[in-house]
């Protein structure tokens, strides 16, 4: 039944490519980001906070230009915000800023790009969930944002709103945070981490359950990529091997082994490997012969595999030979609920004209044109399509929704609005309640349309309707029960 759907759904997904070929994306925990050899910047998904920087918060389910410029050099999306870096080596940031994770110094979100400073020797970014990460042209590392892990390198877990560098080492060479936890690589290709490590995944051996400094990971020289994901950590050595380290519980770390975690890096299996992508609780990892291959939790199909099942060691993705790159959705794994947020996947092939995207699609975050369920497989587009702001007068509008994390009811309002109705998706897309006419305040008490109240996780609330003024809007937030 589920392979007829996908026949069925497939035939409906319009193309998301363009004359030009992509170069990079990035996946936030339910938007994309996208960049473009004309050097044009796109997004597409949530976007109850601004993080798609199209100057609103209403979700897009197809790509959307940001801007007219075309001088974007680089993209990192964490959970709901953005970075960016233009050619002449500014750095810019909009969405989430409730930890000052944007870096301007305040917490006020931004709905389009900002620039960060006046610096224009900025070389490399990376995102996590709420925390920042550069690196400037001097191979010196800076961190802004939640610290309370010490990811930001602050003894003090306070964090920081601006760019703040991190030590007086110039020998950085990239980096890459999960959602509670950093790892670097320096020029000499040492591997070092940092935040917390309450499953191993510092890679230290101790029990330590965090570390707000970097401390180097074994003597070996020889690391060249590292991927992050929620409580766990992959790397890959010079001479191809692939190592793994961190939480286990979904066997993100690709052993056949059903061990909770483990905290010294371990070998995987003995293939060559030449790229990797962790995200939440998944991995990719391509070969020499640009087979794609994934392992991990599964709920969605971001394995891109053809179901839901979990795969336990590296399974081949399809028969294609032409994967370029890969980019798995930023999000956290709940331990005590045993859910994920974050549960897209997009990669882009070597001729690079079009995206192939799997998983979640409830918010848009794939990029195809609607909002649907979970798509199991990865649907790869060639034909050209339009890709312009959608034909609609959206209007601008806040929701409030209080308090926010929740355990029994919540108040949610919209200002300036009437005829207002309410949605409630779980983090696979099913529709748990469909409100009718609420005005502009709706207090609920958490119950689904069945009755039944909502169960600890992560869930998104929609709003459509129209202002006082008659004009449309759609208005999405994340909302957590506890």
């Amino acid at each position: 039944m589920k392979k007829l759907f996908f026949v069925l759904f497939a035939a409906l997904i319009p193309a998301i490519s363009f004359a030009q070929t992509w170069v990079k994306v990035s996946c936030g925990a339910e938007f994309t980001l996208a960049l473009r050899s004309d050097g044009s910047l796109w997004s597409w998904g949530f976007n109850g906070d601004g993080q798609l920087g199209i100057g609103d918060t209403v979700e897009r389910d197809a790509p959307i230009r940001i801007g007219k410029d075309t001088n974007w050099k680089d993209i990192a999306a964490g959970g709901f915000h953005s970075l960016a870096l233009k050619k002449d080596g500014s750095l810019w940031a909009w969405g989430s800023n409730f930890y000052g994770q944007l870096g301007d110094g305040d917490t006020v979100k931004q709905r389009s790009p900002i620039r960060i400073g006046a610096d224009k020797d900025w070389e490399s970014i990376n995102a996590s969930w709420v925390t920042s990460f550069a690196i400037k042209k001097d191979h010196s590392l800076y961190t802004w944002g939640f610290g309370g892990f010490g990811q930001t390198g602050d003894t003090l877990l306070h964090g920081t709103k601006i760019p703040t560098r991190l030590g007086v080492s110039s020998d950085w060479l990239t980096v890459s945070a999960g959602g509670q936890h950093v790892l670097a690589l320096k020029t000499d290709h040492t591997l070092w981490s940092w935040g917390a490590n309450t499953s191993g995944q510092l890679g230290q051996g101790s029990d330590e359950t965090y570390h707000s400094t970097p401390q180097r990971i074994g003597s070996d020289t020889n690391w060249t990529d590292i991927s992050v994901g929620f409580q766990f950590s992959e790397a890959l050595r010079s001479d191809g091997s692939l190592w793994t380290w961190g939480f286990n519980g979904n066997h993100q770390l690709g052993y056949s082994s059903t061990g909770n975690f483990t905290k010294m890096p371990q070998r995987v299996d003995q293939n060559d490997w030449i790229q990797i992508s962790a995200g939440s609780a998944s991995c990719f990892a391509m070969k020499p012969d640009h087979t794609l291959w994934a392992w991990g939790a599964n709920t969605a199909g971001q394995c891109g595999i053809g179901d839901a099942a979990q795969y336990d060691v590296p399974t081949q993705v399809g028969g294609q030979t032409d994967w370029k790159l890969m980019a798995v959705a930023t999000g956290i794994y709940d331990n005590n609920t045993q859910s994920v947020f974050g549960l897209h996947s997009i990669g882009i092939r070597t001729d690079a004209t079009s995206l192939c995207v799997t998983g979640a699609n409830y918010v848009g975050q794939l990029g195809t044109g609607l909002k649907s369920g979970p798509i199991y497989q990865f649907t790869c587009n060639t034909a050209t399509i339009s890709v312009n702001e959608p034909e609609i007068a959206n209007a601008v509008i806040e929701m409030m929704v209080y308090p926010n994390p929740t355990t029994e009811a919540v108040t949610i309002t919209l200002p300036d609005s009437r005829n207002a109705k309410v949605e409630v998706f779980d983090v696979l897309g099913n529709t748990l309640f469909m409100g009718s006419e609420i005005g502009s305040e709706w207090h609920w008490d958490l119950r689904s349309a069945s009755g039944e109240k909502l169960s600890a996780g992560s869930y998104v609330l929609r709003a459509t309707g129209l202002t006082n003024e008659g004009k449309r809007f759609v208005v999405s937030r994340q909302l957590i029960v506890n």
